[in-house]
């Protein structure tokens, strides 16, 4: 199945309101983006699958492949710009997603509270204002998707961490007025 760019941003964005919204689940919304990958055909015939990562590799710190716009994830302008985001990070700490400051190991941003941790200290806060336009983004809730399924497959600890916050890990936080 092949769709136009804007088709698949409304294939997505239509998908990620119905699981907003408990109108479909967690297993179709997973399915609606095998299908928008192109990888439904594979599956279906029993070929081993990684929606997160087809090729098997690890992106890079500050790197991504070419034609895979969800390896890192930026805000283009504003004061979140600084903060980069991999769905594929293998550590969910402090949470899953979490940001980078500018691409660095240290600190990161938890976007649920809008604390800024280096190891295990809080060490600043970003502003509601902030964390706010970083949820209304809707690449930024689509990235949020993508990392949590990623974090939940792939790392017990965020299994656990998930599981404390909430009880269904794909419900986001809503859209907020700035």
């Amino acid at each position: 199945m092949e769709f136009s760019a804007e088709g698949q941003r409304v294939f997505i964005l239509t998908s990620l309101i119905a699981l907003e919204n408990e109108l479909i689940g967690e297993e179709e919304f997973i399915t609606r983006m095998y299908v928008l990958s192109g990888k439904i055909e594979r599956i279906e015939q029993g070929e081993p699958h990684d929606f997160d990562d087809p090729d098997g590799e690890e992106a890079p710190c500050g790197g991504s492949r070419a034609g895979d716009d969800l390896l890192q994830f930026t805000l283009n302008s504003g004061p979140m710009a600084k903060w980069f985001f991999r769905p594929g990070d293998a550590d969910p700490l402090p949470s899953a997603p979490h940001g980078h400051l500018n691409n660095k190991s240290l600190p990161k941003l938890d976007p649920y509270t809008g604390g800024v941790w280096a190891k295990k200290k809080l060490v600043g806060q970003e502003s509601r204002q902030n964390i706010a336009a970083l949820w209304n983004d809707n690449g930024f809730r689509l990235m949020a998707l993508k990392t949590i399924g990623h974090a939940l497959q792939n790392s017990p600890l965020a299994r656990g961490l998930i599981a404390k916050r909430t009880s269904n890990p794909y419900k986001l936080p809503r859209k907020r007025k700035p």
